[in-house]
């Protein structure tokens, strides 16, 4: 770095590109803040593992991440649901019964389906509708799919905090849940057509 200070002609061209690149970013990552984690590792808009989503959340330890097979993870510590959705659900990776039905309705505006055994009377079911109440926080993290044609696990996009405006149904409930921050249109549009 010390070198590179000394050259004031390559600095204004990084200083032109670094302008261009910010110009041209698809997301612009910011820190989430939610109530109960306030110094989360995680940027809205940042894209990441369910590991280090867990990790960011002190979820695991020495003897590795924890094991969580469903769709939500409820970090107690912070009062924090965490939802992580898959858009488009294969039949060879996805049983019927977690095929939810989970799409953008518009850029701040998610539909989120809860596992199957959900009502609104479940401790889970509650804790959703009545979260701002409760001094809870909802964050969703989302993904295209499972897999990348690279074969590698594809990332979640962390959507960010969501507040609940109204749900339909039982057992799954279908709740809509209104982003703080507006989706990345590249993203919005791919979560749009999961509704087809």
């Amino acid at each position: 770095l010390a070198r590179l200070w000394q050259h004031p002609a390559l600095l204004q061209e990084l200083d032109q590109i670094l302008e261009v690149l910010d110009e041209r970013a698809a997301h612009i990552p910011r820190p989430l803040r939610t109530s109960g984690a306030e110094c989360v590792p995680i940027a809205v808009h940042g894209r990441y593992s369910r590991d280090e989503i867990l990790a960011a959340y002190g979820v695991g330890g020495a003897e590795g991440p924890p094991l969580v097979q469903a769709g939500v993870h409820y970090d107690e510590p912070s009062k924090t649901d965490l939802f992580f959705v898959t858009l488009h659900k294969s039949e060879k990776e996805f049983s019927p019964t977690t095929r939810y039905r989970d799409y953008a309705v518009s850029p701040t505006v998610f539909h989120w389906e809860s596992q199957g055994r959900t009502t609104t009377r479940s401790e889970a079911g509650n804790r959703y509708v009545r979260h701002a109440s409760l001094g809870s926080s909802v964050v969703l993290f989302a993904r295209e799919r499972k897999d990348l044609r690279s074969g590698e696990t594809c990332p979640y996009l962390c959507l960010g905090p969501a507040t609940y405006l109204r749900h339909e149904g039982e057992r799954p409930m279908a709740i809509h849940w209104r982003l703080e921050v507006p989706l990345p249109e590249d993203f919005f549009h791919e979560a749009r057509v999961a509704a087809g």
